[in-house]
C-alpha cells in the first residue's frame, strides 16, 4: 500500500513541477509570470519557442517565473496542471504584490483547449489583482471567426486579456477587422537560443561543387504541412535530388505509402522526429529547406533554416511571406502545387544561387527575430497591459 502510495505521489510530481524563478529584474513598476506548457521535455510548437521567449524577457529585465500548466498529451497531463497552477499563480501574485510590484500573468495559447486553459488562468489572475497578457500562437484563429457562436465564445474568451500578442501582421489584420478586438500586438516568435548564442555553429555552409543535392523537410507529419507536396515534387526533379523528412505524425504510414508507390525508396529518407545536435546536423548535410505548409501560424522552423543558411521553398500562404521574404530567404510558391515546388527548386541548382540566398537569409532572421528584438516588442506589449483594458 506504501509502495502504491509513493508511486502515485511520484506521478503526481512529475505533473507538478517546481515555479521556475528569475529574481534578476531591473524594471521598477512590474514582474511577470509567465504561463505555458512545461517546455523542457516537449517537442514541437510553442514549447520550442519557450526558451527564446523567457531568454528576451530576462534581457528585458522582466521576468519573475514561469509556471507549467501542461506535461504531457495524457489526460492527467492536461487536467491536473492547470489546477495546480491555480494555486501557484495565487501565491506569485501575492509574492509580487508584497514585493510592491505589479504583477503580470502573460500566457501562451495554442488551439482550442490550450486557449481555453490560458485564459481561465488570465481571469482568474485578474480577480487576483494582476494585470493580464495574452500571446496567441494557435492556427485555428479563422475558424473561431468564421461562426456566430464559436467567434462569440471567442471574443469571450479574449476578454481575459489586458493585452493580446499575435505572431504575425497578417494574423493582427484578420483580428483588427473586429471592433471588439484592441490593443492587438505584433511579437514574432524568437529564433532559438541556443542558436543565437553557440559561435561554434556561425558560418557553416559553403558553396559546394557535389552533384548531389538534398532536400530537408522537418515537420510534424501531418495535413496541411505539404510533405506529401515534397514527395511528389521529388518525382518530378533529377535523380540527384534526395528528400530526408525528419517528424512525426499520423501521416507517417499514409507518406511512406507514397514513397513506395512512386518508386522514391532510395531517394527518400525518413529520420523520426530529431531534436538538439541530431536536428542540427541534420540542417548542415542539407542543401535546402522544402516546407509548403498550409497549416502554420509561423513556422519557428523556417527561423531555424535560415539559421543554417539554407534557402527556403515555402508557400506563399498566411503569415509565412513575413517570415520568408519571397527572393532574399527562398522562393515562395503559390498554393501547394507540386509542379510549382519542383520548379522552385531547381531555380536553386546552382550551388552559388543557394549560398547567396542563404547567407542574406540568415541576416534577415538574426536582424528580425533576435532575442533582443522580441524581447523589445515584449515589453511594449506588457506595458500596455498596465495601463488599459480590453
Amino acid at each position: 500500500m506504501a509502495i502504491a502510495f509513493n508511486r502515485l505521489i511520484k506521478k503526481i510530481n512529475t505533473l507538478n513541477p517546481a515555479v521556475e524563478h528569475w529574481h534578476d529584474s531591473t524594471d521598477k513598476n512590474y514582474r511577470v509570470i509567465v504561463l505555458s506548457s512545461e517546455y523542457k521535455s516537449r517537442a514541437g510548437g510553442i514549447a520550442n519557442a519557450m526558451h527564446g521567449y523567457l531568454s528576451a524577457l530576462k534581457l528585458q529585465g522582466l521576468l519573475f517565473s514561469h509556471i507549467s500548466t501542461h506535461t504531457s498529451g495524457s489526460i492527467m497531463g492536461k487536467a491536473l496542471p492547470p489546477i495546480f497552477a491555480l494555486f501557484k499563480l495565487r501565491k506569485e501574485v501575492s509574492t509580487i504584490k508584497k514585493l510592491g510590484f505589479i504583477p503580470v500573468a502573460y500566457a501562451h495559447a495554442g488551439e482550442s483547449f490550450s486557449l481555453l486553459r490560458k485564459t481561465i488562468l488570465l481571469s482568474i489572475a485578474k480577480l487576483f489583482g494582476a494585470k493580464t497578457v495574452l500571446h496567441l500562437h494557435g492556427g485555428n484563429v479563422e475558424y473561431w471567426l468564421n461562426h456566430f457562436f464559436s467567434r462569440s465564445l471567442f471574443f469571450i474568451l479574449l476578454s481575459s486579456a489586458d493585452s493580446i500578442c499575435v505572431l504575425s501582421d497578417h494574423r493582427k489584420n484578420i483580428l483588427t477587422k473586429f471592433d471588439r478586438i484592441k490593443l492587438l500586438n505584433v511579437v514574432h516568435n524568437p529564433i532559438s537560443i541556443k542558436l543565437e548564442n553557440d559561435k561554434n555553429l556561425l558560418n557553416l555552409k559553403k558553396a559546394s561543387s557535389s552533384n548531389s543535392i538534398t532536400i530537408l523537410t522537418m515537420s510534424r507529419l501531418e495535413k496541411g504541412k505539404g510533405i506529401d507536396v515534397t514527395i511528389k515534387a521529388l518525382s518530378k526533379l533529377p535523380s540527384n535530388y534526395n528528400l530526408t523528412i525528419a517528424g512525426s505524425g499520423s501521416q507517417f504510414k499514409h507518406l511512406k505509402r507514397m514513397v513506395n508507390t512512386l518508386g522514391l525508396c532510395k531517394r527518400v529518407t525518413f529520420t523520426g522526429w530529431v531534436e538538439g545536435e541530431d536536428k542540427y546536423s541534420l540542417f548542415r548535410k542539407s542543401d535546402i529547406f522544402c516546407l509548403p505548409s498550409h497549416y502554420d501560424s509561423f513556422g519557428l522552423v523556417f527561423l531555424e533554416a535560415m539559421y543554417f543558411e539554407l534557402p527556403i521553398i515555402a508557400s506563399k500562404w498566411g503569415a509565412i511571406p513575413e517570415v520568408v521574404p519571397d527572393g532574399v530567404a527562398g522562393i515562395l510558391v503559390d498554393g501547394q502545387c507540386d509542379l510549382k515546388i519542383s520548379q522552385a527548386i531547381m531555380c536553386l541548382e546552382n550551388p552559388k544561387v543557394r549560398l547567396k540566398i542563404g547567407t542574406e537569409g540568415k541576416e534577415w532572421a538574426m536582424r528580425q527575430f533576435s532575442i533582443s528584438a522580441v524581447g523589445e516588442a515584449l515589453k511594449k506589449a506588457i506595458s500596455m497591459s498596465k495601463s488599459s483594458q480590453l
